[in-house]
């Protein structure tokens, strides 16, 4: 056996395949903390040789342990949602009793699971964003994947012919460095495929927007900082930063129920667990996300662990009395949780 022990040290595991191409999926027949799913919680403790038969042996495998020497073994044994023991395959096999679940990689590797530093998940326009709206950023109509002006018009042409006119036609995270043409499209160009239908490509930070938008927000003679002119004309010329983006008057959707948001998470989480991140540090969110989360650990479904950053209750230009009086009446502190679910930093 490998002459070593980590103590207290949090895994999620992930298993991949051999073929540095093939995703990595994510060994799931163990339970831990109560909790089945695709990742895998467990504490690696003191290696003792009178332990009871484990529950579950992997074997056959690559198992990367990340200790001081960097040492790969082939197998572990595991008790109680614990890595009680590593080793060669023939040692941890030996250990198995009549109820032990033996799990053969086939020569796989497992690794620790992958930590989300800080996860953004911005919603549509400020202001108006869904609860956990990164999971719920497709439920009204999939987003496209647009690599070029000309595919991008062909799209919005596309969406003309669905919709009446002066329907809205946004795509809400549309970035033209990732066009080949490496440029933002101009608003004669927008037109020209949509002069009935207002039109919004939102890149997060700045945005682009048509003719018709702009009279329909309107923003045509509005003196706004976030509305760029043409130097010779002062015209719109269609590009607005994000200070702008409040000012459109987009059409309103109803948010998706509690359970079709919660569903959402689910999904969102797989995709998570996919590339191999078992842990999510939220960058900032509300307390009832917060309860989002921990209403899915309490149905056994959340397949990540979630430290969540709060959002700050007021204007950080606000009294101070103000923001200590806000603070008093937050519901949750740094460090409310668990192992899976954390309150971090007011943020």
């Amino acid at each position: 056996m490998i002459p070593y022990c980590m103590h207290s040290s949090k895994y999620l595991l992930m298993v991949c395949g051999r073929n540095p191409d093939r995703k990595c999926v994510f060994f799931s027949k163990i339970r831990v903390a109560g909790v089945m799913g695709l990742c895998m919680l467990l504490y690696i403790s003191a290696c003792s040789p009178n332990q009871p038969a484990p529950d579950t042996i992997l074997f056959n495998g690559k198992l990367i342990t990340m200790d001081s020497a960097a040492s790969i073994v082939p197998a572990m044994a595991i008790k109680d949602g614990k890595i009680v023991r590593l080793g060669s395959d023939q040692e941890i096999l030996d250990l198995a009793g009549d109820a032990t679940q033996r799990v053969d990689l086939g020569g796989r590797t497992v690794i620790p699971g992958l930590i989300e530093g800080h996860a953004v998940v911005p919603g549509l326009i400020e202001g108006h964003a869904h609860t956990i709206p990164a999971s719920v950023s497709e439920y009204f109509q999939e987003i496209p994947e647009i690599i070029s002006v000309e595919q991008t018009l062909g799209w919005i042409a596309e969406e003309v012919r669905s919709k009446r006119p002066g329907e809205w036609i946004v795509h809400p995270k549309f970035f033209f460095t990732r066009l080949e043409e490496m440029r933002q499209l101009t608003r004669q160009e927008l037109d020209s495929v949509a002069p009935d239908n207002p039109v919004f490509l939102n890149g997060s930070y700045g945005g682009m927007v048509n003719g018709k938008a702009l009279e329909t927000s309107g923003m045509e003679d509005m003196d706004h900082p976030g509305i760029l002119r043409d130097e010779a004309t002062g015209e719109p010329t269609g590009v607005i930063r994000r200070s702008a983006f409040s000012l459109l008057d987009l059409n309103a959707q109803d948010d998706p129920s509690l359970e079709h948001q919660l569903e959402a998470l689910i999904k969102m989480h797989r995709l998570y667990n996919r590339v191999g991140i078992t842990s999510v540090i939220v960058g900032r969110g509300s307390a009832e996300e917060f309860d989002m989360y921990t209403t899915l650990k309490d149905r056994e479904k959340l397949t990540v662990r979630v430290f969540q950053n709060m959002a700050f209750p007021l204007n950080t230009k606000a009294p101070v009395k103000e923001m200590r009086e806000a603070i008093g009446k937050m519901i949750y502190k740094t460090g409310d949780g668990d192992e899976w679910t954390k309150i971090g930093a007011l943020k």
